[in-house]
């Protein structure tokens, strides 16, 4: 695969932590390595970006054991969900030096507490964190076109429904009646 090439041609080594969904010979198409646990991918990685839904496992699952067992100047990227990562840990390791720079579209509470550490050193711009968060709004999709499409799709799905015809993009199937028709 050419993007398999490509990320080895600069010098980069992809490394994934295992996931019981995804397939074995997915991670061999391009050429990846599976960390076994969070705490051996910490010792490895330079750079960390976290596409994981929020599950039991996975709440906390950067905490501060994790921070402890990383890399020095870890850069953390996190646009899955904010509880995936311990904000009281990553406050410390920010602090410390642990982790270079954080970069959060999510945060652990959102809209964040007043006292929130993290967020009120932030806005402060103090001294240990400044240059080393950035926080983004979490609406990736944001613009103009998205919105229309949004009205567009939802309009469309819900004469669908009426119409007797299985919604595109049910996700309580369980609960779905067709007993709403209209001409």
């Amino acid at each position: 695969h050419k993007s398999r090439k490509n990320i080895h041609t600069c010098n980069i080594h992809l490394t994934f932590l295992k996931d019981p969904y995804v397939p074995e010979a997915m991670f061999d198409l391009y050429g990846v390595q599976r960390a076994q646990s969070i705490n051996d991918l910490a010792k490895q990685a330079n750079i960390i970006s976290i596409h994981a839904p929020l599950t039991q496992q996975t709440r906390h699952m950067l905490n501060s054991n994790f921070f402890k067992q990383a890399k020095p100047d870890l850069i953390l990227i996190n646009t899955a969900r904010g509880e995936i990562v311990e904000s009281s840990a990553l406050t410390e390791a920010l602090k410390t030096g642990k982790v270079r720079h954080a970069a959060l579209d999510v945060l652990e509470q959102e809209p964040p507490l007043s006292d929130d550490t993290l967020i009120s050193a932030w806005r402060r711009d103090e001294s240990w964190i400044k240059g080393k968060l950035t926080i983004t709004p979490h609406a990736a999709f944001y613009s103009q076109e998205s919105l229309h499409e949004m009205r567009v799709k939802a309009a469309q799905e819900a004469l669908r429904v009426l119409r007797g015809c299985t919604p595109q993009n049910c996700v309580n199937k369980s609960f779905r009646t067709n007993n709403l028709k209209i001409a």
